[in-house]
């Protein structure tokens, strides 16, 4: 019964209810082009909404940030259970760098910042380094970064251990405006938190500048566990597929405009 029931959610919810709505036009739609085209975009879409295909997207970006030396996850960072190695790295650095993952126009965080901010709010807990939040406003709310400055202020983060950096739109932008901070600031070595998806472009952007970047990765985007519900369509496995698409497209581009 529980299954009957997950199996009719997803049909009747988007994106299920478009993949059945292909098919049918497919399926009787006597024009052949049509056909073809309707079965494609069906098939495309189922794909993209389940969770093995969503966890192929990703497999391979986050890979490449597990191979970026030293590449440390934040949930080795802690007293009790990171390597004496990786706790070096991480207290040798001059600043926590916190990349912005988006909010909703009424302010409220998206998911990637969430997991950002925690993240790199663990990592000041554990080395009282100073903190420089990068995040603009690419429409009329209000900047990311105020926000997550006022996330902060709640969890007792010293305010003069916080820089605010509120003109960045993208990640470009990112790299640009914290490397402006970190020469002002006279910052040699900094600790990038960003997504673990996401840190393969993050990276390569900061490492154009003399500043030495550490990535410190978190929010993981893979399962890689299985049932028989991960093969139902589900709007959360779209929106991480897209994602990872726009990010495969982002690092097209950089390598076009040979910013790689």
């Amino acid at each position: 019964m529980f299954f009957l029931k997950k199996l009719i959610t997803s049909a009747m919810l988007p994106p299920g209810i478009f993949v059945i709505a292909f098919m049918i036009i497919g399926v009787y739609v006597k024009r052949k082009s049509i056909t073809i085209v309707s079965i494609v975009c069906a098939l495309l879409l189922y794909a993209l909404s389940i969770e093995p295909v969503k966890d192929v997207l990703f497999y391979h970006l986050e890979k490449q940030a597990q191979a970026i030396a030293p590449g440390i996850h934040v949930n080795k960072i802690n007293r009790t259970n990171g390597t004496q190695n990786e706790l070096n790295l991480i207290n040798t650095i001059d600043v926590i760098v916190i990349l912005g993952g988006g909010v909703y126009e009424n302010g409220n965080f998206k998911e990637d910042s969430v997991n950002r901010l925690l993240a790199g709010y663990l990592l000041y807990t554990n080395t009282q380094k100073p903190i420089i939040l990068s995040g603009g406003s690419a429409g009329g709310n209000l900047p990311e970064s105020y926000t997550m400055y006022s996330v902060l202020q709640r969890l007792n983060v010293k305010k003069q251990d916080i820089i605010i950096e509120s003109q960045s739109r993208d990640t470009d932008d990112n790299a640009d405006n914290v490397i402006k901070i970190c020469k002002r600031k006279n910052y040699r070595s900094i600790a990038l938190v960003t997504s673990s998806y996401h840190t393969p472009r993050a990276y390569k952007l900061f490492r154009q500048s003399t500043v030495s970047v550490t990535p410190v990765l978190c929010d993981s985007k893979l399962d890689m566990r299985y049932t028989i519900y991960s093969f139902l369509p589900q709007f959360s496995s779209f929106a991480n597929s897209t994602k990872a698409l726009r990010e495969y497209i982002a690092l097209f581009v950089l390598c076009l405009t040979g910013s790689l």
